[in-house]
């Protein structure tokens, strides 16, 4: 099996007008950076791993390439520092990760797994209160069932702007059963994402994928959702019990 090799840019350059693609590993002197990604649908059904750009970057350089069959890729010859490693392919959310390589002879390995953008529209949300439970009825564009399950997550804040990049916390990914699906956080769950009793709290939900490809915005340090569904409502407000 073949697998696909990246080199640093100095080295492109250097070999500008060679044929630089697909070597075997017994042919590559200097291996530094090992990875595989394994890409889903929306679901949790495994797909063809190929043809993901994985890029390396800094504010210097930048070099990438595709992944193979089986999702994998290799860069060679980078030096030690700090890096970004972004993933993107069409129908997926692009997935940044920070890592730190060391050029000591060591391998730095990764493993990714990914999934595509969400479909699930949301279509309707409406609250209610029960004793200690804020419960949110969701309906969705497509229907979710036991068998194909649509998946969601909910967005809280302090004013009606809340949304996926505007949030002062968020649920875990919510598998959707039926629809309209009803989604009840009690008092405890509030409490533990910073919401007192009597505050007015505003949700906004959204569909999203099994696999989200979520990630630490580096400069935010804010926790970044690649494959959410933006069509959605506005937000509606509850007072916390």
């Amino acid at each position: 099996m073949k697998r696909l090799y990246f080199l640093n840019l100095a080295a492109i350059i250097s070999v500008i007008g060679s044929s630089a693609c697909q070597k075997k590993p017994d042919e590559l002197p200097d291996v530094s950076i090992i990875g595989t990604v394994s890409l889903y649908d929306e679901g949790n059904i495994k797909l063809i791993g190929s043809g993901m750009k994985v890029s390396l970057e800094t504010p210097s350089i930048g070099v990438g390439g595709y992944t193979d069959a089986d999702g994998g890729f290799t860069f060679s010859g980078i030096s030690s520092g700090l890096y970004n490693v972004r993933y993107e392919k069409q129908g997926y959310g692009t997935f940044i990760r920070n890592i730190e390589h060391f050029d000591n002879g060591a391998l730095t390995h990764l493993s990714d797994t990914l999934g595509q953008w969400s479909t699930t529209k949301i279509m309707l949300v409406e609250s209610s209160l029960s004793t200690n439970d804020v419960n949110f009825s969701v309906t969705t564009n497509t229907t979710g069932d036991s068998t194909n399950p649509r998946y969601l997550r909910f967005f809280f804040g302090l004013d009606e702007e809340v949304s996926d990049t505007n949030y002062e916390n968020y649920s875990e990914v919510i598998l959707a059963i039926s629809n309209p699906f009803v989604q009840s956080f009690n008092q405890l769950d509030l409490n533990g994402m910073g919401f007192t009793a009597g505050t007015k709290v505003f949700m906004r939900v959204y569909g999203e994928s099994f696999y989200s490809n979520n990630y630490i915005n580096a400069d935010s340090e804010k926790m970044v959702f690649p494959n959410l569904n933006l069509s959605t409502q506005s937000a509606i407000s509850v007072l916390v019990p």
